[in-house]
């Protein structure tokens, strides 16, 4: 059940044809993409436009009315970007769910329900970037040992026959927002967040032989936000003050005199890999 299909020698996407287009199409000979075989127009319960093979036909290749659906909203929203939208298009090793193109850019999007392994992800990955095709993917479960980076662009999809929506640094967007996104630039991977503050809280010791005081670091908690408004905290490695860790040479307890919580202006960066999306 594809979305693109060449009808009287012209390639067509069903969901970026209007309703007088559509109805035109009815009557004319249907050439599925990208199988080549004959069919026609037809429209899910969902009120997604779609191809369909003809009875008999010997191809069995066929997509489930979630996938068909998130295909469909994504060409669309493509379209809407002023990118060229096309679906089900075949490459050396792949067929593409969707390929955006615009100026010399390609981005791929892929649909994947089913679940998939990390090195599969990995494999079609290179297949696509061996193209000079940059791929993002749209899938209904995280594989095993994923972690988030540009190598890899993976948003968890849910609600696929409703709203589709997808999350992105723990929020959730709508799909159309996250592909206008992606494709603007206004969502992009950042591997830090600028910081503000930095909450560092210690205690004075006493040594109970020599009678030395020291000052040790138990915690340091910097506080960052993203341009994009995500507030993130992050416990940094305490600071260790090597002239006050010297003593006498006494092994037991020290006696606890002061504990005290500062707060300074820091400009370091938080160590936060994330999708950051503009407001």
């Amino acid at each position: 059940m594809p979305l693109s299909a060449t009808i009287d020698g012209e390639q067509v996407c069903a969901p970026l044809l209007d309703d007088r287009q559509w109805a035109a199409l009815r009557g004319k000979t249907v050439v599925l993409q990208p199988c080549g075989h004959r069919g026609f127009i037809r429209v899910s319960k969902l009120g997604t436009r779609h191809f369909v093979h003809e009875r008999g036909c010997d191809c069995h290749h066929g997509e489930s009315a979630e996938h068909l659906r998130v295909k469909s909203l994504v060409a669309s929203a493509v379209a809407a970007c002023g990118w060229m939208a096309a679906t089900e298009v075949p490459g050396p090793g792949f067929v593409a769910d969707v390929l955006a193109q615009r100026a010399g850019a390609r981005v791929v999007f892929e649909v994947q329900r089913s679940r998939q392994v990390l090195h599969e992800y990995e494999r079609r990955q290179a297949t696509y970037a061996a193209q000079g095709l940059r791929c993002v993917w749209l899938a209904a479960s995280v594989p095993a040992g994923h972690q988030a980076g540009s190598h890899l662009p993976l948003f968890l999809l849910s609600d696929w026959l409703g709203h589709p929506t997808v999350v992105v640094a723990g929020r959730r967007i709508a799909l159309p927002r996250l592909v206008s996104a992606l494709l603007t630039g206004a969502c992009r991977w950042r591997e830090s967040v600028h910081s503000m503050r930095v909450d560092v809280e210690t205690l004075r010791l006493v040594c109970p032989l020599c009678g030395k005081v020291r000052q040790v670091c138990l915690t340091r908690w910097v506080q960052g936000r993203c341009p994009c408004g995500l507030a993130v905290q992050w416990q940094a490695r305490p600071e260790v003050d090597g002239e006050s860790q010297a003593c006498c040479g006494y092994w037991g307890a020290a006696v606890a005199v002061e504990r005290r919580t500062e707060s300074h202006v820091t400009r370091q960066q938080v160590p936060l890999g994330h999708w950051c999306v503009s407001s």
